[in-house]
């Protein structure tokens, strides 16, 4: 509808501009951020050398977000700005992508509500404004979710839907190793959905070839090799509850409560596919909490605009139907009322405003200082 276009439209516009506000004063960047800023200059300098050459550090993960960055400053020019231009892009686009995906999933009010929470949330903003690529990863996994539960719902999916899906599956696999537990437990829930005998479809020569081109793109791009290194590492060892239970319940109890409720009610009235949602959610909280040694509060940004989403839905689902723009108010309650929304754009959002894991420090401001002291 109009009214529907046009909402989007400003959505866009707000989100857009509280996430591009203040970062053309070239804030430092942290030390990821760095690691970023090398890997596109290695781009510049290498081409696709990099893939290959030994003697090149290059980092293999985050390869779409690498290129991104290259393709910016060959084309405009090199700052800490333009190093984050892609992420303020992708992570602009977030909401509304949430918007889709919750219409398609829930309904028209639910969509609404997630779209709103998400362009106003402080973390989201902070981490649209890094020049990493969690906001791309976030944004991959919506995409292909959306997708993906169109094909299944279509009686006759378009041949399109499956090319756009093959390449979103792709750019995920390019861009975070987080990307492959997600994969995985897409490729299990298809085959229990269509009923598919994996034995009986690795049998045939389709399956063959594909299982073949994945496999090559993990050689070519070493995944093997990093997950060897992972291994021998001792990193697939932890237990990490109490730090994402500090996080998701102390720091975001709101939030989490709502999303609990939400998700309770999506599978109580059967909603479809929302035991895949919830099941994702849970996986990765798992894998975070006892297999991977680092805690990090980032580690859950893929699964963060689906908390939100399922808020959005127990809201809706408690605003009592008879009062009119009840479940609006309250969204703008909790918006204007907590300090994991922001209201007025901010021209700096910190990384640590959660938890301080990062970090974070004025480099130029040492630097000169070095400089005036000879």
């Amino acid at each position: 509808s109009k009214a529907e276009i046009i909402y989007l439209i400003i959505l866009t516009f707000v989100s857009f501009f509280y996430r591009i506000y203040g970062t053309w004063l070239n804030h430092p960047f942290w030390v990821d951020e760095f690691s970023t800023s090398a890997q596109a200059n290695y781009y510049l300098k290498y081409g696709l050398e990099v893939l290959s050459n030994p003697l090149i550090n290059f980092e293999h993960n985050n390869y779409i977000y690498h290129f991104l960055t290259m393709i910016v400053f060959k084309t405009i020019g090199v700052s800490e700005f333009l190093a984050r231009i892609p992420s303020i892009l992708i992570g602009s686009s977030i909401p509304i992508v949430a918007y889709f995906f919750a219409k398609n999933i829930f309904n028209k009010k639910t969509a609404t509500i997630s779209s709103l929470l998400l362009t106003f949330s402080y973390i989201e903003i902070a981490w649209s404004r890094q020049a990493r690529g969690y906001v791309l990863l976030q944004g991959i996994i919506l995409l292909t979710l959306h997708i993906y539960f169109t094909i299944l719902k279509s009686e006759k999916p378009k041949s399109r839907l499956y090319f756009i899906l093959a390449a979103l599956v792709i750019a995920g696999m390019l861009t975070h190793l987080f990307f492959f537990p997600f994969l995985m437990m897409l490729m299990l829930h298809f085959c229990i959905a269509k009923k598919i005998n994996l034995i009986k479809q690795a049998k045939k020569l389709k399956s063959l070839f594909l299982l073949g081109i994945i496999g090559a793109i993990f050689y070519q791009f070493q995944f093997f090799s990093i997950l060897g290194q992972i291994l021998k590492a001792g990193v697939l060892q932890g237990n990490n509850v109490w730090y994402y239970h500090s996080f998701l319940w102390r720091e975001y109890s709101l939030l989490t409560f709502l999303a609990v409720l939400g998700a309770s009610y999506a599978m109580l009235k059967k909603t479809k596919f929302s035991y895949l949602l919830v099941t994702y959610c849970l996986l990765h909280l798992i894998f975070v909490c006892f297999m991977l040694k680092p805690y990090v509060s980032r580690y859950l940004l893929n699964i963060l605009p689906l908390l939100f989403i399922f808020a959005a839905y127990a809201i809706d689902q408690i605003a009592p139907s008879k009062i009119k723009f009840f479940s609006l108010l309250m969204v703008i309650f909790i918006i204007l009322n907590g300090d994991k929304f922001v209201t007025k754009p901010k021209q700096f959002y910190s990384v640590n405003h959660d938890f301080r894991e990062i970090a974070v420090i004025d480099y130029k401001q040492v630097y000169d200082l070095i400089r005036m002291k000879g």
